[in-house]
C-alpha cells in the first residue's frame, strides 16, 4: 500500500485485506498520505470489496489515506475501518482531503477524528470537484474550532455532486455543520444523514449546515443540538442560491439558537415540496429565539411544504409553520398540525387539524400522482 505513493497515475487492486495497525504507521506521525496538491493521485485504486483496517495519523495537511486526488482519480470498493485521526491542519478525512476531481463510489469509511481546522467529514474533507456515490461514514467528529464540519464531507464547491450515500456520525462542529456536510454549494441527491450534530455557531443543520447549492430527495432522522444561529432539521441555512427539493427532516432539536426551524433555520433560497416532522425544544431560556415548525425565518419563496412536529418553547415568536415571515418571503400551498405543534397562527401556512392532516384532500394543488402519496401523513413517493 505504501508504494502506491510512488505511482501516482497508475492503476492499483487491492487483492488481500491491510491492517495499518502496525510499524511504523501505528506511531509518531502515523501514516503519509498518498499525494499531495502540487503531486496529487491521478490514477485508480479498485479496493475489491477488501477492508483497510487501523488508519492512524498525527498532523500534516490534507490528513486521510490520500491526501489529494485529481482529474481522473477513481477509488471504489474499498472499506476503510478504526480510522484515528488528529490534526490542526486543513483538509481532513479518513480517505481523501482534497478532491480536486475524480470520482469515489462504494467506498465506507468508520473511525474518530480529532480536529482543529477547516473541512473535516469522514469520506473527504474538501470537495472541488468530482462526484461521490453510493458511499458512507460512521464514527465521530469532534471539531470545536474551525469552519465546515460534515458527517461524510467536509465542503463541497459549484458542479461537485453527491447521490445515495449516508453519514451515520456523531459530529461536533463550529461555524456550518451538517449531519452529511457542512457546507454544500453543490448538488445532494438520494442522500441522508442519521446520528447527531451539534456545535456553538452558525449554521446547524440535520443533514447540511449551509445549503447554496442543490438538495433533492434527501432526509436527515438526527438529533441536533447547540448552535448560536441558524438551527434547522435539515439544513440551518439555505441561502440565496439554495434549492430544497422533496426533502425532509425527521428527529429532534434542543438549542438557544436565534433562529430555529424543523427544516430549515434561515431560508434565503427555495423550498420546494418538503415536510419535517421534528420535535423542537427550543427558547425555553431565551424570549427573543424565533421558532417555526419548518422555517425559522423565511426571506423568500415556499411552496408545498408542512409541518407536523412539537414545538416546546417559551419564546414570543414562534410559528407552526413560520416564525418570522419577512417582507421578502412567501409561503404557498402550506399547512401545520396545529394539534402537535401547539399554535394557531396565520398568514404564514395554513393551520389543520390533526385529522384533516391525515386527508388528502386538505392539500390542494399539491401532485399526488407523481411526488406525494398519503401514509399517515403526506409522504414523498420515493419513500
Amino acid at each position: 500500500m505504501n508504494n502506491v505513493r510512488d505511482y501516482l497515475d497508475s492503476a492499483f487492486v487491492l487483492e488481500a485485506d491491510i491492517d495499518l495497525n502496525a510499524a511504523p504507521y501505528n506511531s509518531g506521525n502515523g501514516w503519509k498520505p498518498i499525494g499531495t496538491e502540487t503531486a496529487p493521485f491521478s490514477g485508480t485504486f479498485h479496493g475489491n470489496g477488501h477492508t483497510i483496517r487501523g488508519l492512524y495519523i498525527f498532523e500534516g495537511n490534507n490528513i486521510d489515506l490520500f491526501g489529494t486526488i485529481e482529474g481522473k482519480a477513481e477509488i471504489s470498493d474499498l472499506t476503510l475501518k478504526d480510522a484515528d485521526i488528529r490534526t490542526t491542519k486543513s483538509g481532513v478525512a479518513i480517505l481523501v482531503g482534497q478532491m480536486l476531481g475524480g470520482t469515489i463510489s462504494n467506498t465506507h469509511v468508520s473511525g474518530a477524528i480529532k480536529a482543529d481546522s477547516q473541512n473535516v467529514g469522514t469520506l473527504v474533507g474538501y470537495m472541488k470537484r468530482g462526484s461521490i456515490a453510493d458511499s458512507s461514514g460512521s464514527g465521530r467528529i469532534d471539531n470545536h474550532f474551525s469552519w465546515y464540519t460534515g458527517g461524510l464531507v467536509g465542503r463541497m464547491e459549484p458542479g461537485t455532486t453527491l447521490s445515495r450515500s449516508s453519514a451515520d456520525t456523531t459530529t461536533h462542529g463550529f461555524y456550518y455543520t451538517g449531519g452529511l456536510v457542512g457546507a454544500n454549494a453543490g448538488t445532494i441527491e438520494h442522500s441522508f444523514a442519521k446520528g447527531s450534530v451539534a456545535n456553538n455557531a452558525s449554521g446547524l443543520g440535520g443533514l447540511v449546515g449551509v445549503n447554496d447549492g442543490e438538495v433533492r430527495q434527501s432526509y436527515a432522522l438526527t438529533h441536533v443540538t447547540g448552535g448560536s444561529n441558524q438551527v434547522g432539521g435539515l439544513a440551518g441555512i439555505n441561502g440565496s442560491k439554495g434549492f430544497i427539493e422533496q426533502s425532509f427532516a425527521k428527529g429532534t432539536i434542543e438549542t438557544e439558537s436565534m433562529a430555529v426551524g424543523g427544516l430549515v433555520g434561515e431560508n434565503q433560497g427555495v423550498i420546494s415540496d418538503a415536510y419535517a416532522n421534528s420535535g423542537i425544544s427550543a427558547g425555553k431560556y431565551r424570549e427573543e429565539v424565533v421558532i417555526g415548525g419548518l422555517v425559522g425565518i423565511n426571506q423568500h419563496e415556499i411552496t408545498r411544504t408542512y409541518a407536523a412536529g412539537t414545538i416546546d418553547s417559551n419564546a414570543k415568536e414562534v410559528g407552526g409553520l413560520i416564525g418570522k415571515l419577512e417582507s421578502n418571503g412567501t409561503v404557498n400551498d402550506s399547512y401545520y398540525d396545529q394539534d402537535q405543534t401547539g399554535q394557531t397562527d396565520t398568514g404564514k401556512g395554513m393551520p389543520l387539524s390533526s385529522v384533516q392532516m391525515k386527508e388528502q384532500e386538505s392539500f390542494t394543488d399539491w401532485d399526488f400522482t407523481d411526488v406525494w402519496q398519503m401514509d399517515e401523513y403526506p409522504a414523498f413517493q420515493w419513500e
